[in-house]
């Protein structure tokens, strides 16, 4: 099986020099073809799911509900092929192979030797395939288990944690299976949910009272005091700024809290206010 991109010319060389061979399509361009063309990036996690589904049924439900989020972009799917890049419908067993990040990483090591002569090339790929069979070979004799190390470990950490499940017959084919020590959440998260169709994605702008314009409010209005907010409408009249009137001097254009005047109550002006009169 090999695995590409969309790249119409990739599989055309395909069927020419290797006919029976299978063509996938890689999921990682996939997820960025989706992303390019329908700007929405809250689909890519249902695609994920539903091209690492094993069994049709779970496919299904996924694709499903892939579908009632985004219909054009399940088009788009179907219209490629589910077979090129779900393993539910793979011809062959694909097993975890779901991207082409093999050829990148090889691509990548051979970044420098590209510039070479077609037999010096072909050379350098020799041997630097030699060295890694020949250092895989002596890890692997070094092995007291049957599996690799990586794989050992995640059984073993997988078992700990197994060990706090119980399993609670249903029927004869159906059984409940609960985590001991762990309670679910009802509900969906919020952060994580994958939004409705019409439900609104973005942060709502603020608009001021005052002067109507998008981006601020009226505590930041950029408008001066005592300027005239001309209306967009021609219906409506203009309208002016009103200033503020301080509480404590009767001054405008401030209030107490910034008053120059210090802390002077209004019974203390009114009071002085008598004496000067009298």
């Amino acid at each position: 099986m090999f695995i590409s991109n969309q790249n119409k010319g990739i599989a055309k060389a395909m069927e020419i020099v290797y006919p029976n061979a299978t063509h996938g399509l890689c999921g990682f361009h996939m997820v960025m073809n989706i992303k390019n063309r329908f700007k929405r990036e809250d689909v890519t996690g249902i695609f994920k799911r539903a091209s690492k589904c094993y069994k049709e049924s779970e496919f299904i439900d996924e694709m499903n509900q892939f579908r009632r989020v985004h219909p054009k972009a399940y088009d788009y799917l179907m219209k490629i092929g589910k077979e090129k890049w779900s393993c539910a419908y793979s011809p062959v067993r694909r097993y975890d192979m779901l991207t082409s990040s093999i050829a990148e990483c090889l691509n990548s090591c051979l970044r420098h030797a590209r510039q070479m002569h077609v037999t010096a090339l072909i050379e350098f790929i020799r041997d630097m395939m030699q060295k890694w069979f020949h250092d895989h070979l002596n890890h692997a004799e070094t092995l007291r288990t049957q599996l690799t190390t990586w794989a050992t470990t995640l059984l073993n950490q997988r078992n700990e944690e197994f060990t706090m499940f119980t399993v609670q017959p249903i029927d004869r084919n159906e059984f409940l299976v609960k985590d001991g020590d762990k309670d679910g959440m009802a509900g969906r998260p919020k952060k994580s949910r994958i939004p409705s169709s019409g439900e609104y994605r973005g942060k709502k702008s603020r608009t001021c009272s005052w002067c109507k314009q998008a981006g601020h409010d009226c505590q930041n209005c950029p408008t001066p005091l005592g300027f005239t907010v001309s209306s967009t409408s021609e219906t409506q009249p203009t309208q002016t700024r009103k200033q503020h009137k301080c509480s404590g001097c009767r001054g405008l254009g401030h209030n107490k809290r910034i008053c120059s005047h210090g802390q002077t109550s209004t019974t203390d002006l009114w009071h002085d206010e008598d004496v000067i009169g009298a």
